[in-house]
């Protein structure tokens, strides 16, 4: 089909769209075989780290390899090889092993060798889900699985894999904890990974991307409450990739002094559309093509 490159998206995160073009970007200027979209974590976080390996069962050797660790053996790792208290906070509060978000970006003509010579065998790994502290009760029945984050334990010594860094809100918000979970993340001072959260952080997307192109965003000051956790929702506005993808493109649409109250709701999803002067307060407004 004369592709270059290509795409997997797992979990069920809105946000990982939004970096696709950057993420194309890097990956073809550095020419990276893999390329991982990663966010700062919090030790203790349920999601992988991108960790360099080193492998010390021949002595002398220097082969290297940059690969996810899943959360629930990375702890143990981390204090036999790293730092005997585990997964520490660095002085920003977060662990020194960037969070994989599991958006990766592969290089086909690569990916395609590599698996014609495996066959598409990659190597299984079972990541059991516990319901206790002492890890003593299964949470759910446990499951072989193939990893599609373990792909760089298939190239060569010259396959080039890297990472890219972005802030969390730009691209990481999954729904995938139920209501008391959730809630029980947040006590524990972490991200909830619920459904609230997730709409939240969707709205606050385009919220944050408008504000930054110079539009005035009024967000709500009083927060509400969803099973135990508190949001203050500004505007709800829903941004077709037709209106705008890249940051360049949001800029373009809005001229003069534009404003946005908290209350309103946009859905925007004419290519030819651009706003000047826009006041906007407590209404709805829909804006596409015809």
């Amino acid at each position: 089909m004369g592709k270059e490159w290509m795409v997997f998206i797992q979990d069920t995160n809105a946000l990982a769209l939004k970096a696709i073009p950057s993420i194309l970007g890097v990956s073809r200027k550095n020419n990276w075989q893999m390329n991982t979209v990663c966010v700062p974590r919090m030790p203790g976080e349920s999601m992988g780290a991108i960790c360099k390996l080193v492998d010390e069962s021949i002595p002398g050797s220097c082969k290297e390899m940059v690969i996810n660790v899943e959360y629930n053996q990375l702890d143990t790792l981390l204090k036999a090889k790293w730092n005997r208290n585990g997964d520490i906070k660095n002085k920003e509060g977060y662990s020194y092993f960037p969070g994989n978000t599991n958006t990766l970006v592969f290089k086909i003509p690569e990916y395609f060798e590599n698996l014609s010579k495996t066959g598409g065998v990659v190597p299984e790994f079972v990541n059991p889900k516990y319901a206790n502290v002492e890890r003593t009760v299964f949470k759910s029945p446990t499951r072989l699985e193939c990893m599609m984050q373990d792909y760089p334990k298939l190239l060569s010594s010259s396959g080039e894999v890297g990472f890219t860094m972005y802030e969390t809100w730009y691209c990481f918000s999954p729904a995938k904890n139920n209501i008391t979970d959730a809630a029980a993340c947040i006590a524990k001072g972490l991200p909830s990974f619920g459904a609230a959260q997730a709409e939240y952080d969707f709205y606050n997307w385009t919220n944050k991307m408008l504000e930054l192109a110079g539009v005035d965003i009024d967000i709500n000051q009083t927060k509400t409450s969803y099973n135990g956790m508190s949001f203050a929702f500004g505007p709800k506005i829903l941004m077709d990739p037709m209106f705008a993808i890249t940051f360049k493109e949001i800029k373009c649409k809005f001229h003069g002094q534009n404003r946005i109250g908290s209350s309103a709701s946009m859905i925007l999803s004419d290519s030819h559309l651009f706003f000047e002067n826009l006041d906007l307060e407590d209404d709805t407004l829909t804006c596409q093509d015809g």
